[in-house]
């Protein structure tokens, strides 16, 4: 049930590495932290309402915004709910190759999330 502290976690493995999610429904929104690689960090935070683009901050040398800001506004509009979207995620010298496969990954993780919290029945 919302606000009860229950956590989902997804994780998966990827070059060596593991990213990590967690989510908390909370009463009145939903906060996501996603992270990992060689590095887990703060990377960008990104929030968002339903049919609200999201409002990112993102820090200097980062690009993490283009995962948290799309995780941000889908996972609101599904949820029709505010959320916040922190993310971090490193890999040392990553190729373009790679860092699409990240985005492939969390794309996934993504979908797995969406489906767990439609499957929860907090869920609205």
């Amino acid at each position: 049930m919302a606000g009860d502290g229950a956590v989902i976690t997804i994780k998966r493995q990827l070059f060596g590495a593991e990213l990590f999610c967690t989510a908390t429904p909370l009463d009145e929104g939903l906060h996501v932290l996603l992270t990992g690689g060689h590095k887990s960090h703060i990377g960008a935070i990104s929030t968002a309402g339903p049919g609200e683009p999201a409002h990112t901050k993102g820090f200097p040398g980062h690009k993490d915004q283009y995962i948290s800001a799309p995780w941000a506004e889908r996972l609101a509009d599904r949820r029709k709910q505010r959320v916040c979207v922190v993310c971090g995620i490193h890999y040392d010298d990553a190729t373009k190759e790679q860092i699409g496969e990240i985005l492939h990954v969390t794309e996934e993780m993504l979908e797995e999330l969406l489906s767990r919290l439609t499957n929860e029945t907090d869920c609205p």
